[in-house]
């Protein structure tokens, strides 16, 4: 196996854990950001559940293709 192909899936993984275990957290970020240059308060914006679904889904897809890469053929 070659070093940077696991060490670049680990980093891939890890980067797919924080909207797997905190999903609404990292909705909630993508949401703030998306308020950028809006009238609306970004203090009061708060994400959808199916954003929230689809946040942590998406972190564990990532988490899968990170490991894959990393221990793969």
């Amino acid at each position: 196996m070659e070093i940077g192909r696991i060490l670049v899936g680990l980093v891939v993984a890890a980067l797919g854990l924080y909207p797997t275990l905190a999903p609404y957290n990292a909705a909630r970020l993508g949401e703030r950001l998306d308020a950028i240059g809006s009238r609306r308060s970004w203090v009061t914006i708060e994400p959808t559940t199916w954003n929230v679904r689809l946040t942590r889904i998406a972190g564990v897809l990532t988490v899968v293709f990170g490991l894959v890469v990393a221990v793969g053929p």
